[in-house]
């Protein structure tokens, strides 16, 4: 429960779980009310539904790609990290519908995932005819979780099986020759966000090709708005889905793209 764990001997009893659980809603009933006590089963039985359905994926695959992880609890060997955002992997119906926006024909795209943690959005780009897939995690726990699961990862609408996951600092990372789509899920604050469109402004100057920007949960898309090389070219609403973390932001998918 949401509710404060107090440290108490579980019953010995046939059904000690249930009893336990009972005994918290009672005091919780006497002390805060029916109204209280009613948000808090709503909320608990809310993230319950959310945290098994976000598991459908790995249950189905045999991976490990669910789950929210503070940055606290990784290491990451780089200044940026108080810049950064905690792992929430992308929900699978934002995945489902994300790629419509794309060319039909990917065969000359890398797809870059910024902040690609244990690797869930890589491995499903990977349903489509990229030439290459890259992940780019500056943890290096969800780094090492996303390397084992891209050697586990294998489906039948699998079409490209180049897929990388470099464990680095996003502001270094640079960027490949050839057209690539870009992928941000709010992975870091405005001060990375700031270098890493630098770095592809840079790339796109020296080398001018197709580069397409998939924002979801644009939380901070005024950086974008700072480089007029890049120019919104849709913005989608995404479906609900349980199984991801309420939050209106998380319901919109901005779409950019250099020189149009």
């Amino acid at each position: 429960m949401v509710d404060e764990v107090h440290q108490e001997p579980a019953p010995v009893v046939k059904d000690a779980l249930g009893l336990w659980v009972g005994r918290k809603l009672v005091r919780h009933l006497r002390t805060f009310g029916i109204g209280e006590t009613t948000l808090l089963v709503r909320k608990n039985a809310a993230a319950v539904a959310r945290s098994y359905l976000n598991r459908r994926f790995d249950r189905k695959y045999h991976v490990d790609t669910a789950g929210l992880v503070q940055l606290s609890q990784l290491t990451c060997d780089s200044d940026n990290k108080t810049h950064g955002v905690w792992y929430e992997p992308t929900p699978i119906k934002t995945l489902q519908h994300m790629f419509s926006p794309l060319p039909a024909d990917l065969s000359t795209f890398t797809f870059i995932d910024y902040g690609s943690g244990k690797g869930r959005t890589i491995l499903y780009a990977s349903n489509y005819g990229f030439r290459r897939i890259i992940g780019v995690e500056f943890a290096r726990e969800l780094h090492t979780i996303a390397e084992g699961n891209i050697r586990t990862y294998q489906s039948k609408k699998q079409k490209c099986h180049d897929i990388t996951s470099v464990c680095m600092d996003a502001s270094l990372f640079l960027l490949p020759q050839g057209d690539c789509v870009l992928y941000f899920f709010h992975p870091f604050r405005e001060e990375v966000m700031a270098r890493v469109l630098d770095n592809i402004e840079k790339s796109f100057r020296q080398n001018p090709r197709r580069l397409i920007v998939l924002y979801y949960h644009p939380q901070i898309n005024s950086e974008i708005q700072k480089h007029t090389f890049l120019q919104k070219v849709q913005e989608t609403a995404m479906p609900f889905d349980l199984s991801g973390e309420p939050c209106p932001y998380r319901r919109r998918l901005e779409v950019y793209e250099a020189g149009v």
